[in-house]
């Protein structure tokens, strides 16, 4: 898979984004001297405090405020609109989209300490990022609940302390196709089926109308893309600084 030359943006007004292509931000949710904001902050919707206020832990909380942040910043960046106006609009499984007005498809994942956005013109777009965490996945007893009896026997080529990695590739395809159509988990992962290859830049996935891209965001963060076939979108790499 390949790894992306990111390049560092700090200024993000003024955003144009071609045809045919698709922008993907990479998002440290780790910022250094990170202060919460207070609850009467106006640069987030009420719900999204409300949502942040449910989190347990401070961590999970940073994570998800810095993440609603820095999308709200990166797609003031193309819309022109200040950060604390945009609005989203969410569809039946909840997935958040701009009045199609914009004319712009979004998507945002996160994973531990990043988080990847995914902007295009495109007529949709989903984006899944995992942390390679060696202790968190029961990889062969998962297996068998969200991958094809194609897929698991594919990942069963691969010996049982060296699965980790194809499984990652193959759920992460999986969720970025979920997410690209709003569906979500509401659509059973063994509904369809990818190539598990962490090799492959571009996997095939047995829905033919959208393609694959998988690629490392950083060490140990496993990533993919998808996006409507019959496209060849250009692929520019972002990495958020401020």
């Amino acid at each position: 898979m390949i790894i992306p030359n990111w390049q560092p943006v700090s200024k993000k007004g003024g955003l144009a984004i071609p045809k045919r292509t698709i922008d993907i931000w990479l998002i440290d949710l780790n910022p250094a001297d990170y202060e919460f904001p207070r609850p009467d902050d106006s640069d987030f919707a009420a719900d999204e405090l409300e949502r942040a206020s449910r989190f347990r832990f401070d961590r999970h909380r940073r994570q998800y405020l810095v993440g609603r942040a820095a999308l709200r910043s990166i797609l003031a960046g193309y819309t022109g609109d200040e950060a604390k106006q945009i609005q989203f609009e969410y569809g039946e499984f909840g997935k958040p989209a701009l009045d199609p007005s914009y004319n712009l498809s979004f998507n945002l994942s996160n994973s531990d300490e990043m988080a990847l956005v995914a902007v295009t013109k495109l007529s949709g777009v989903g984006v899944d990022i995992e942390f390679r965490d060696r202790h968190m996945w029961e990889i062969d007893s998962l297996a068998k609940t969200v991958f094809t009896d194609e897929e698991c026997a594919e990942l069963n080529v691969y010996p049982s302390n060296d699965r980790l990695t194809p499984f990652l590739s193959g759920w992460t395809r999986k969720e970025a196709y979920l997410k690209a159509i709003g569906k979500g988990l509401a659509l059973p992962l063994k509904g369809f089926s990818v190539q598990l290859d962490n090799s492959l830049n571009n996997p095939q996935i047995s829905v033919p109308e959208w393609n694959l891209l998988s690629f490392w965001a950083a060490e140990d963060y496993i990533c993919s893309v998808a996006y409507p076939a019959g496209e060849r979108p250009a692929l520019r790499w972002f990495k958020l600084t401020d």
